[in-house]
C-alpha cells in the first residue's frame, strides 16, 4: 500500500467519523425536540442544524452544536426555538413566547 492509498484510506475513515457524528448529534436532537414539543402541546414544524464545531465539553474535547426548530402552539403562526447540545445531550433550549389554544 503506497502513502497516497494510505492518505485517501485516512481521509475517507476520517469523513465517514466526521458523518456518523453530525448524524448522530442530529437524531438525537430530533429526539429532544420532539419530546419537547409534545411535552408543551406544541406542533413541530422543522429543525435544521446552525452551528457545529469541535470545542471543549467538560473540560474534555468534544462537540458543541446549535440546532432551530419551528414550531406553532396554536395551528396558525409558528415561531422560531433554539435547542443547544454538547455531544449527545440537550443542554438548553430557548424558546420565545407564543400562542396557544384558546381553551373556553
Amino acid at each position: 500500500m503506497s502513502l497516497t492509498q494510505l492518505l485517501i484510506l485516512f481521509l475517507v475513515l476520517f469523513f465517514s467519523w466526521l458523518f456518523w457524528i453530525r448524524r448522530g448529534m442530529a437524531e438525537a436532537a430530533k429526539r429532544h425536540i420532539s419530546a419537547y414539543c409534545q411535552h408543551h402541546d406544541l406542533q413541530l414544524l422543522s429543525i435544521s442544524r446552525q452551528t457545529m464545531q469541535l470545542g471543549m465539553v467538560s473540560g474534555k474535547p468534544g462537540w458543541n452544536a446549535t440546532f432551530e426548530f419551528e414550531f406553532s402552539g396554536n395551528k396558525e403562526d409558528k415561531y422560531l426555538g433554539t435547542l443547544y447540545m454538547k455531544n449527545h445531550f440537550a443542554v438548553k433550549v430557548d424558546v420565545p413566547p407564543y400562542r396557544t389554544f384558546n381553551v373556553e
